[in-house]
């Protein structure tokens, strides 16, 4: 009935069934996912008025099972972005404890319910938080950056009264940031 593909993998047809309603997928490896497509198989489509949520569970990680979104007769498939949101994007030690254990795995758990009841649960997913999530991973970025302008100016800093940079000293690491972005993030 359902299919998974986590992305650079193959397809995942390995469905168990929890109970009448419940099934899970099993992702090894749960670090180095970034997407995973969760689709209908078309073998079996959902009875009238029944569609399913679909949950993600990372091992370790303190906020447990996550919905990421529905499937139903109208949307067959999606692609759901877990960097980030469903698994952090900086992993805690305890986590990273967890998943350094070659056997640990990630679940992504399929929830058949009334139509009605799937788009109750999923309406609060739409634009907040999405965009929620790009709000935070842009804090991050915006945080790295500046702490690599302010450790790279520190080695600059005429120490007196106060501390002086010279003007080109910012211009430097200015220009060393746009060569690194051309360089697709690589250093130069």
């Amino acid at each position: 009935m359902f299919g998974c593909i986590a992305a650079g993998r193959l397809v995942q047809t390995d469905l168990q069934q929890v109970d009448e309603t419940h099934f899970t997928f099993t992702l090894s490896k749960p670090e180095e996912l970034n997407h995973v497509v969760i689709f209908l198989t078309g073998q079996i489509a959902f009875p009238e008025g029944i569609g399913a949520t679909v949950h993600f569970l990372f091992p370790g990680y303190e906020k447990g099972w996550q919905l990421l979104g529905k499937l139903s007769n109208d949307k067959p498939s999606a692609i759901f972005r877990l960097r980030g949101s469903a698994i952090p994007s900086k992993l805690s030690s305890n986590t990273l404890n967890t998943v350094n254990n070659n056997n640990t795995q990630a679940i992504i758990g399929i929830s058949v319910e009334p139509i009605n009841q799937v788009d109750s649960q999923t309406m609060a997913l739409t634009p907040t938080n999405t965009i929620s999530a790009k709000s935070n991973e842009s804090q991050e970025v915006a945080k790295r950056i500046l702490e690599n302008l302010f450790e790279f100016l520190s080695g600059f800093a005429h120490v007196g009264p106060e501390t002086l940079i010279p003007l080109s000293t910012l211009q430097q690491w200015y220009n060393k940031v746009l060569t690194k972005l051309q360089n697709g993030g690589n250093r130069s």
